[in-house]
């Protein structure tokens, strides 16, 4: 079993009778991942020629790259000449799970290891703490520490790098929790248990479980009349709702779940077909065109050569309380002191910046137990 399959696996152990024999997906979005891969391990060669987007996504990487070690060396009073093995492309095994690391620095006086996994995809990635392809990860070094890090430089910026640490302790946990997933997978009638998860299964075309799932699955709602206002509408499928039972509502849940992550795929493929000439009954709007400042400091400059007076281009900004912590987190004060965590960052700010702090709370979310 490849470490990358373990979360799916845990969660459909079916899935990995469904998969098997089936080839990875070669697609577009796969092909830039594995030349964005090739070239990060390979920093060495001329990236001039690559897109300047991309070659902007591998600066953020490598900036990222340099944080993760940063941290590393700060937790663990690690000295500037202290020995260490850096390797790229590393393929790993324990008892049966393999898997493909793109960075492992060793440190071999401390029985530490740092093991780093790039993501260059849009969607989101769970954090190190709770990945399981990096938890796989873990158990393939026999070191007395691990730190595990997942590196995303699409992603938001307080998401950009996430980091975890496992003892040996840690390791020995989570060498029995995988045998225990891989074992469940093994079974010849391992049960299929659709899911967002099934994102990135290769059977998903054609998965019984998931097709029941997003056909049968949906509690019918009376169609709404398209002369009723909006609240109206929403009116109605309230009281439809208040009046279902818990499982129906979780199946809707689930089913809402699944429909939304092929939201996606789904438009590419109705744009595709428009372009195409079929689709006929829809048409292409006029895409969407947003201006983004990529350089604040240079255009607070020019702006100002400009004219705009410091309060008036000051009416223009929105500070960003996720950036501001974040560079809190990996840089220094005037006054000297360095902010090492992101609760020191957080203490900072809420405690300098009291009198203009506004605190807003979001409706909890609805997680399956």
């Amino acid at each position: 079993m490849r470490a990358s399959e373990l979360d799916r696996r845990a969660k459909c152990p079916g899935s990995a009778r469904m998969e098997k024999g089936l080839p990875n997906e070669d697609t577009p979005e796969s092909r830039e991942g594995t030349d964005l891969h090739w070239s990060l391990a390979h920093s060495e060669y001329d990236r001039s020629v690559i897109r300047p987007h991309l070659q902007d996504l591998l600066r953020t990487a490598d900036e990222l790259d340099e944080r993760l070690f940063d941290l590393v060396i700060q937790n663990e009073k690690i000295t500037d000449s202290e020995e260490y093995v850096e390797q790229r492309e590393v393929e790993g095994e324990w008892d049966g799970l393999t898997g493909h690391m793109d960075l492992v620095r060793h440190y071999p006086k401390r029985s530490l290891t740092v093991i780093r996994d790039s993501k260059f995809g849009y969607v989101q990635i769970e954090r190190a703490e709770f990945n399981m392809q990096l938890r796989g990860y873990a158990t393939m070094s026999e070191d007395d520490t691990v730190y595990v890090a997942i590196v995303q430089p699409r992603a938001s910026f307080n998401q950009r790098l996430t980091v975890a640490r496992y003892t040996h302790q840690d390791v020995l946990q989570a060498r029995h929790e995988i045998v225990g997933i891989m074992e469940a997978a093994n079974y010849p009638d391992a049960p299929l248990r659709p899911g967002s998860w099934c994102r990135y299964c290769k059977a998903r075309a054609f998965c019984p479980a998931l097709k029941e799932a997003v056909t049968n699955s949906l509690v019918p709602v009376d169609i709404l009349s398209p002369d009723l206002s909006k609240a109206a509408k929403l009116g109605r499928i309230e009281a439809r709702l208040a009046g279902v039972s818990d499982q129906d509502l979780g199946k809707m849940i689930e089913a809402y779940a699944l429909i939304n992550f092929v939201y996606d795929p789904l438009m590419d493929e109705a744009r595709r077909r428009i372009e195409a000439g079929q689709l006929e009954d829809y048409k292409l709007g006029k895409p969407m065109e947003r201006r983004k400042i990529v350089d604040s400091q240079k255009a607070i400059t020019l702006l100002a050569l400009a004219g705009m007076s410091r309060e008036q281009i000051m009416e223009c900004a929105n500070l960003s309380l996720t950036k501001l912590e974040a560079m809190l987190n990996h840089g220094t004060l005037r006054s000297g002191k360095v902010i090492v965590g992101a609760k020191d960052a957080k203490e900072f700010t809420t405690r300098v910046l009291s009198s203009v702090l506004d605190l807003e709370v979001g409706k909890p979310r609805v997680l399956r137990k």
